[in-house]
């Protein structure tokens, strides 16, 4: 937990490079302005919104919690300093909305959304246009993005497979918006 840094922040160490503490509700703001790396969250509980924006620092984020498009908008696009932005959820995707709302994170240089896109077999046919629709409008804000995570190849390619959209042009035309990218 990020509290248990608390002495070393009252010790004039705030500076360090923090890297896997977990934001908890006990963390002082003095520690909080300290992360530049965070996990955020458990499986199936809401983004609490209020506890990252205290994170002046924060570069780095591992989201473990449900994601919605305001979360994105009122609390991940507020964070000036985030360069990298891992989400998690094995509950079945992230809504293709959110996606689309990532855009959003104009300073993200690293984005990380694997196993995140539903695939038609859980979401039914729609959700490969959906999907090719969300990453094409997420990637015209991240012009600095640099790398992109689409693994767990089932579901990127079950993702984005069917629909009216033909995948591989989908997805080359998303990469092709993406004129910093290195990494797919």
């Amino acid at each position: 937990a990020l509290s248990a840094i608390e002495p070393l922040v009252g010790a004039g160490l705030a500076s360090m490079d923090l890297h896997g503490f977990a934001l908890d509700a006990a963390a002082s703001h003095a520690a909080c302005a300290s992360a530049n790396r965070l996990v955020v969250g458990r499986d199936g509980e809401a983004l609490p919104r209020a506890q990252p924006q205290r994170c002046a620092r924060l570069a780095e984020l591992r989201l473990r919690c449900e994601l919605t498009e305001e979360d994105v908008s009122r609390c991940l696009a507020k964070l000036p300093g985030l360069r990298a932005l891992h989400v998690h959820n094995p509950e079945g995707g992230v809504e293709p909305e959110v996606i689309g709302a990532l855009g959003e994170l104009c300073g993200l240089r690293c984005l990380n959304l694997s196993s995140c896109l539903g695939n038609y077999y859980e979401h039914g046919e729609e959700i490969a246009d959906q999907n090719t629709d969300a990453l094409s409008l997420m990637a015209q804000g991240l012009e600095h993005l640099v790398q992109l995570d689409l693994s767990a190849h089932y579901d990127a390619f079950y993702a984005c497979v069917e629909g009216e959209h033909c995948p591989y042009d989908a997805l080359t035309q998303m990469a092709c918006g993406l004129p910093s990218l290195r990494v797919l």
